[in-house]
């Protein structure tokens, strides 16, 4: 039996591996927590019923702090955990240190001690389309396994709503006019004399869903231990009350308004009475009020002669007292009631905007900053300023504020073991900022930040010297990151899993495997030509049926920018080559290579100079925020940045959809990816694979080999 507890993630802080198996068909099982959950994760094999000594023995007893549970496999299971939290994880590590067989499931032997190092481990998700409910259970069941214990669901317009079905309208005609626009949703951000808050139109697919399938969602969280926090925008982002309603827009006469009016009561009335029918299906111990991107204040004549920081306050106090007197603690982002110098020697934060943009257009933003002394302290701020400075979790904790890490991306923060320690830091929070299916995530490259992030909130030991162990971590972990998400097993990366195999021959060169997740001896094979790439026209010829096959190939570069699903991009530039699949009767198939990622049968690739390398950006690399148009940089005051960056910004998302190897060559360091292909005519007979050209994009794809799968 594969040793399992390698592949566990985030990896405990203790765990040994004994002799021998336990075999779990219909164990009697006496559980003291978490019984739904076991149900769940082990079906039949886990029986609360029988009368027989108990093989499966759950107990509460304090093991190590909040969250923390022991396991213990040799002739029984038995688990011990500090609270309900601890007993959820230790579930979610049985069942992924389990295989199943078909005497039921098998566990290794083994003793495990674990707790977690941050209390909060947040994900950040838009509602998903109806069509795809199912589909997101599995996600949250895959995060959950994790042991990610937070969800943070963004609603704003889309659950259908009684009291005011005026703003289900409203928000779907608006979905379709960002999609319409010219120049798409952030063609819409620059329509105005400010740059407008992002439209968030993938929000359950652009669609409604209904309350009932909403409960759905809270009910699969609850069984799972995820705290389910909505975040019910408010001031900002507020396009889901201002299209509907636009006389209590702080700006009416936009046509897309995106923030309300702070002073006029009716916004509040409005909210309010939209918030009671989302509280009503959820019941959260949480909500999340937004605030981020405020970019429009004191503009109206109600608001004009008072202060940012006046507005803001009576903002939020007026939200606070709302879900207070519901017995409801509120999270907000905290950027606005911040006031620091960046690490490009800039004032940062809630500070006053006076600015100019290239058109000629003049924008005033006042300041804010001093609203931290005039709101309560228990407000949980998402510091998602963070990538801007080094000490702004300090800042938050003078002023008397616990935070965690907004928008967080373990895989690139400085500083982690120094900054984590703060004693207000809690935790953190992955933002995907897209409609939550398997592609989007993965051509984002969030999986790849999930995994990695998963293991920095909670282990005890990431720092900055320790980058690429935890990044080689995470990229090996994304076979079973999509066998947990697919249900599918992809190619593992082993000769074990491949059939006929054939290789374009050319020159041999001294070429020496480096690491991957393409197994040795297959990337031996691959390599055996040289690392010839096909021609166009040439064949690969292979000689049988088959279910899937793998390309093994590359691209000669990579897209200038980095694009996101949010983008709305075009993808014809990423699709740099077609592969002609020919079968003995004459048929062709035709399968579109496409960069980083691929849906819709076509095969995903990466580049070929791609390494796993972070560094520290330039100061004139990045833009300080994006109500800037130039990178405005104090030389002065500038220091290192807060933030890593990864020298190839796609290969998280090529990582998640293609196994790879890396070799040293005479050219330099070279990737190799591989990626399955489901052949959707298996009983017809391949004879070979031929290389056709995009000239539509200036990428350059170059096909090594291909294989059949068994």
């Amino acid at each position: 039996m594969k040793n399992k507890l390698k592949n566990l993630l985030p990896t405990p802080k203790k765990a040994e591996l004994r002799d021998g198996v336990f075999t779990a068909s219909s164990i009697p099982a006496k559980l003291e927590t978490a019984e739904s959950l076991a149900r769940y994760l082990f079906g039949g094999a886990i029986d609360t019923e029988s009368t027989a000594k108990p093989l499966f023995t759950l107990s509460l007893s304090d093991c190590g702090g909040n969250g923390a549970y022991v396991i213990d496999i040799d002739e029984k299971i038995a688990v011990t955990a500090t609270d309900e939290a601890g007993a959820m994880s230790a579930l979610q590590t049985l069942k992924s240190i389990s295989t199943p067989a078909d005497s039921g499931l098998l566990f290794p032997c083994c003793h495990i001690e674990d707790a977690p190092y941050k209390p909060v481990r947040g994900v950040h998700l838009y509602l998903p389309p109806v069509y795809m409910i199912d589909e997101f259970f599995t996600l949250l069941d895959t995060l959950a396994s994790m042991k990610y214990n937070t969800i943070i669901l963004e609603i704003g317009g889309c659950v259908q709503l009684d009291r005011h079905p005026e703003i289900n309208m409203a928000w779907l005609k608006f979905c379709h006019e960002a999609h319409d626009y010219p120049t798409g949703p952030q063609g819409i951000q620059g329509s105005e004399a400010y740059w407008k808050d992002s439209t968030h139109v993938e929000i359950s697919g652009g669609g409604l869903i209904s309350k009932a399938d909403l409960r759905r969602i809270v009910d699969h969280c609850r069984l799972l231990g995820l705290n389910l926090v909505p975040e019910l925008q408010s001031l900002s982002h507020a396009y889901y009350l201002t299209l509907a309603h636009p006389e209590i827009a702080e700006r009416p006469h936009e046509r897309w308004p995106d923030h309300y009016c702070p002073s006029n009561d009716k916004s509040y009335k409005l909210y309010f009475e939209v918030a009671e029918e989302i509280l009503e299906v959820i019941e959260p111990t949480h909500v999340h009020i937004g605030h981020d991107e405020v970019r429009v204040l004191g503009e109206c004549p109600l608001c004009r002669k008072k202060s940012g920081h006046e507005l803001l306050a009576g903002d939020i106090n007026r939200l606070y007292d709302f879900y207070n007197a519901r017995g409801i603690k509120i999270m907000m982002w905290g950027e606005m009631v911040q006031n620091f110098t960046s690490w490009k020697g800039m004032p940062t934060g809630g500070v006053e905007h006076n600015h100019v943009d290239k058109y000629g257009r003049i924008y005033h933003l006042p300041t804010t900053y001093e609203a931290a002394h005039m709101i309560p302290k228990d407000i949980l701020m998402f510091d998602w300023y963070y990538s801007m400075a080094d000490g702004t979790q300090d800042e938050f904790r003078e002023k008397g504020f616990t935070e965690i890490y907004g928008n967080f991306r373990g895989s690139q923060i400085a500083n982690w073991d120094k900054r984590s320690k703060s004693p207000n830091v809690i935790g953190g929070e992955v933002s995907t900022w897209c409609i939550p299916s398997e592609y989007e995530i993965g051509f984002n490259g969030w999986f790849y930040e999930l995994a990695f992030s998963a293991k920095v909130l909670w282990q005890d030991d990431f720092c900055d010297e320790k980058r690429m162990e935890f990044s080689r971590i995470a990229e090996e972990y994304m076979p079973t990151l999509m066998e947990k998400l697919s249900g599918k097993r992809a190619f593992d990366g082993t000769a074990d899993t491949l059939g006929q195999m054939s290789v374009k021959t050319g020159e041999k060169k001294n070429i020496t495997y480096r690491y991957g997740t393409i197994d040795k001896a297959v990337a031996d094979e691959i390599v055996s030509g040289g690392l010839t790439p096909l021609e166009e026209g040439e064949k690969l010829t292979l000689d049988g049926e088959a279910d899937k096959l793998v390309f093994f190939h590359a691209v000669n570069g990579q897209p200038k920018d980095r694009l996101t699903t949010w983008a709305f991009m075009d993808k014809r530039p990423r699709v740099p080559a077609k592969y002609a699949v020919d079968y003995d009767d004459g048929m062709v198939k035709t399968v579109l290579v496409e960069f980083a990622m691929a849906e819709h049968g076509g095969v995903a690739v990466g580049d070929k100079h791609s390494t796993d390398k972070y560094v520290r950006p330039d100061a004139y690399g990045n833009m300080l925020n994006d109500i800037d148009d130039a990178n405005v940089v104090n030389e002065e005051k500038l220091t290192l940045s807060p933030m890593y960056s990864p020298v190839d910004n796609w290969r998280a998302a090529a990582i998640y959809s293609c196994r790879f190897a890396e070799f040293d060559t005479p050219d330099g360091i070279r990737t190799v990816y591989s990626c399955e292909w489901e052949n959707p005519y298996p009983g017809h007979k391949i004879t070979g694979v031929r290389f056709v050209n995009e000239p539509f994009s200036p990428l350059e794809a170059e096909l090594y080999a291909v294989a059949i799968v068994q």
